[in-house]
Parts: C-alpha cells; structure tokens; sequence
C-alpha cells in the first residue's frame, strides 16, 4: 500500500539525508503487480514522495513482471516472447512515462539458472 511504501521509505530518507555524499539504492520487486504505480511514478521520475522531496542520493531501480497479451490466445507466453510460470498475480500496465526506464534483460539460460536456484 501507499502507507507501507511510505513507512518503508522514512528511515532511508532520513538515512540519505545523513550521509548525503553516498549514494543509496533503493529496489523494489514486482513494482507493476502493485497498485500504486502512480506513487512510484513519483518517486522514480519527479523525486518525491507525496510531494515531498526525497532526497538527491537516493537512486532506485525495480524490477517488473512481463504483462500478458490476453489477446494472443496462448495465456503462458509474453509480449516479449518470454514464457509465464506464474498467472496468479496481476500485472499492471506501466505508467508511459516509466516505459521509458525500462531494460530487457531476457531470461537466463538453463544451465545459468542452476547456479542461483
């Protein structure tokens, strides 16, 4: 929720505005299955939270779910071409002016995936 983002992000501003000349990274996983995409909208292009500044050291990166194309007839493939292991969460379309933050890293090969799972 917009309230637990909120409580999640007050100690690292707070962090941020102790050591201002290191960066923080902040990530944050399955942001599209979220419903508060306009909130991290916010947060990642305009650098507030609720219209409050965050501050300048505080670097975010995420990571999204590939959205199914309900319209391809096959429920287990991806725009992207990628296969869905999971249909049981909602992905929700990003906000155009986050599209444009987006990089495909494709998927891991067999043999790769073996060495983190």
């Amino acid at each position: 929720t917009e309230e637990q983002i909120k409580d999640f992000m007050f100690p690292i501003s707070k962090l941020a505005e102790q050591i201002p000349k290191i960066e923080l990274v902040v990530f944050f996983d399955e942001v599209n299955t979220s419903s508060c995409l306009g909130l991290f909208k916010e947060m990642f292009m305009d650098g507030t939270l609720h219209g409050t500044n965050l501050p300048k050291n505080i670097f975010f990166t995420a990571a999204i779910n590939p959205s199914i194309n309900p319209n391809d007839g096959s429920q287990k493939q991806t725009k992207d071409g990628f296969q869905v292991h999971r249909l049981d969460y909602i992905v929700h379309e990003l906000p155009q002016s986050l599209n444009s933050l987006k990089v495909s890293y494709g998927i891991l090969d067999p043999n790769t995936l073996k060495d983190y799972v």
